[in-house]
């Protein structure tokens, strides 16, 4: 993501407070950790072990190797650091975009056990969603590829790099897909365009 995309989903978070308060999400993240939004984002940064993980260098990544949904959503699966990945993303920063060839690609670096999924979100893996609107009409591709979105996915948990966290499916639609709407002006839905169906878990002991 740009640095203005960035500046706008910080500016959504921070002036759309939860439901019966005044304050804003990221504000009762930060100061109530037993408050309802510190839940929401159920990874923990640089946990070694449970179901779900948080790269704690998201920021620092984007900054300097430019990474964005793609890098930062296969991290969050395969348990590593954005910037450890970023060999998997040679491309990155001069061309800072993920398609479904390049995340295969990346994938086939690692040792794990995957399967490729067809217009569904898998159960535990990578999936690229696609917004939906006039450029689907479009007779050039190109129109449609350039409105897409990696998140990781773990059963009913998406990863989203513009949360910097995991969400539950319902509050990331609730919370999350909006800004993606935002910027991409005429979207009215999204559906899963491609994925990538983990078989084993990816947890690689050499990175720590």
């Amino acid at each position: 993501m740009d640095q203005e995309f960035f500046a706008q989903i910080d500016w959504r978070l921070n002036t759309v407070p939860p439901t019966g308060n005044s304050q804003s999400p990221l504000w009762w993240r930060q100061h109530e950790p037993l408050c309802e939004w510190d839940f929401l984002s159920l990874g923990r940064r640089g946990a070694r072990n449970g179901s779900l993980y948080n790269p704690a260098d998201v920021h620092f990544a984007n900054r300097f190797f430019n990474a964005n949904c793609g890098p930062a959503a296969f991290a969050a699966v395969t348990r590593r650091s954005i910037c450890s990945v970023m060999r998997c993303f040679p491309k990155f920063p001069r061309k800072p975009w993920t398609t479904r060839a390049d995340m295969e690609s990346a994938l086939k670096k690692m040792s794990t056990e995957w399967s490729p999924v067809e217009s569904d979100l898998p159960r535990r893996g990578l999936a690229l969603i696609q917004l939906i609107g006039p450029w689907n009409r479009l007779r050039n591709p190109c129109a449609a590829l350039t409105r897409t979105h990696w998140v990781g996915v773990y059963d009913d948990y998406l990863y989203d790099v513009n949360w910097d966290g995991w969400l539950p499916r319902f509050i990331w639609q609730q919370l999350i897909y909006p800004s993606l709407e935002e910027r991409y002006r005429g979207a009215c839905g999204w559906r899963p365009l491609a994925g990538f169906e983990f078989l084993t878990e990816c947890i690689d002991r050499n990175v720590w």
